[in-house]
């Protein structure tokens, strides 16, 4: 029983191990896509949620010092950062545009990941 017990946790283990890896990778991704567009800073946090039995995405990204507050021009920013997103990660996320300055800085090793997902 306790071999049984072992095993379980093992793969436990193993399977957390391999969505964090998972997650790192997909945050480099979209790190560099985001890095792609001279309008933006360099703050941004990806929230990682369940709603409605579905995991989702958002990404809420800090503006540059120099971008406009023009509405239609921030709209259409917004929908080229999902398009390359969505065309690089095959997913869609929810895009916020932030002023800079709006999104938490820490100490050391930048927290870009909120996992709020509930696992079953």
């Amino acid at each position: 029983m306790q071999n049984e017990l072992e095993g379980l946790y093992n793969m436990l283990v193993s399977q957390t191990d391999i969505m964090k890896n998972v997650d790192e990778l997909v945050e480099k991704q979209i790190e560099h896509e985001l890095m792609q567009f001279k309008e933006l800073g360099s703050n941004y946090l990806i929230t990682l949620e369940t709603v409605n039995n579905s995991d989702e995405m958002l990404i809420e990204v800090e503006l540059s010092d120099l971008f406009t507050d023009d509405y239609s021009v921030l709209q259409r920013l917004a929908k080229d950062i999902t398009r390359q997103l969505k065309d690089e990660l095959l997913l869609t996320p929810r895009l916020k545009l932030v002023a800079k300055g709006s999104l938490p800085v820490q100490e050391g090793k930048a927290v870009r990941v909120k996992d709020l997902r509930k696992f079953c």
